[in-house]
């Protein structure tokens, strides 16, 4: 599953989601592609690959996040992605 985070945040970001990947026991990857998106590639039970996702709405006080996106390849092999925006999700399928 794929984690995409946007929003204005600095490098010391990357460690805090690190962090709270190990605690929840999911193997992730982090990529740092600016100070505007991050990716997390991660796996895991999908429930705490949610958590996460939610945990990065919340983020550091030094984070604004705006938008945290979740994206999974479901058996049919189509893109299925959540959008976390203002406490809430919407749901839509590619």
């Amino acid at each position: 599953m794929l984690v995409r985070i946007r929003g204005s945040f600095t490098q010391p970001f990357v460690p805090w989601i690190q962090e709270r990947s190990d605690r929840l026991g999911l193997t992730s990857n982090l990529t740092y592609h600016s100070n505007e998106l991050i990716e997390v590639t991660t796996s895991g039970h999908e429930i705490l690959v949610d958590a996460l996702a939610l945990a990065c709405t919340l983020g550091p006080m030094t984070a604004t996040v705006d938008d945290v996106e979740t994206i999974l390849l479901n058996s049919a092999q189509t893109a299925v992605a959540n959008t976390r925006k203002d406490n809430y999700f919407t749901t839509r399928t590619h």
